[in-house]
């Protein structure tokens, strides 16, 4: 090889060296790396309670039910959670869990299979177990006055999907009386809206009280 060339080499070698050694310092770059973790975003309803059930105080307040999580600021979709049953208390205990999730603030609605949804805003998620209250606007700790309003009753089966289509309307009205007057003792009739075993004018009044209402997202 020609000495000249050989010079070259030699000479940029020695910078790429002393580069990496940190002694060559003619130019300098700083970069923001942001780190973002992914994981488990966890949730329990501590209480989500339906309006005018009969019976002593929350013993009737049963309901299935699903979550859904959006972000805030796009109100886009993140995740839907399975189907799920609350206790007769209106409470379940068990872990909802939203696999690959980023711990960050959400916006999270409960569904179920009589009501239109009812959101928590700007609720933070992670690994550690979120408790979700929905008898609150703002989601502290007390039993508020907050109520899951009836009267979303179309749709069939059992599925997020199916559980009517989130609004109070002439469908919903319709199918209420068509079963006005039909005994309920298995407790599954959509209709019996507070679940004292009968379609009839106490089921009618609630749903006609929330006629063109919305759920909340």
């Amino acid at each position: 090889m020609h000495n000249k060339y050989k010079s070259i080499i030699i000479s940029v070698c020695i910078l790429l060296l002393l580069a990496a050694g940190g002694v060559f310092a003619a130019s300098s770059t700083t970069y923001n790396v942001q780190l973002i973790v992914t994981g488990a975003l966890k949730m329990i309803v501590q209480w989500a309670i339906p309006e005018k059930r009969v019976g002593p105080a929350h013993t009737n307040d049963a309901v299935t039910f699903y979550l859904t999580v959006r972000d805030t600021s796009t109100n886009a979709v993140i995740a839907v959670s399975d189907l799920a049953t609350t206790s007769p208390d209106g409470t379940d205990l068990n872990p909802i869990i939203i696999n690959h999730g980023t711990p960050k603030n959400y916006n999270i609605a409960i569904k179920t299979d009589q009501h239109i949804s009812r959101a928590l805003h700007d609720v933070y998620l992670s690994g550690a177990t979120t408790t979700l209250n929905y008898t609150q606007t703002d989601n502290s700790a007390p039993l508020g006055s907050v109520r899951l309003l009836a009267g979303d009753i179309d749709g069939m089966g059992n599925s997020t999907t199916t559980l009517g289509d989130n609004q109070i309307n002439s469908v919903d009205l319709s199918i209420l009386l068509n079963d006005l007057d039909n005994s309920d003792a298995s407790g599954t009739m959509r209709a019996d809206l507070n679940r004292d075993t009968v379609d009839n004018a106490v089921d009618l009044g609630m749903l006609i009280d929330n006629l063109d209402r919305v759920g909340e997202q």
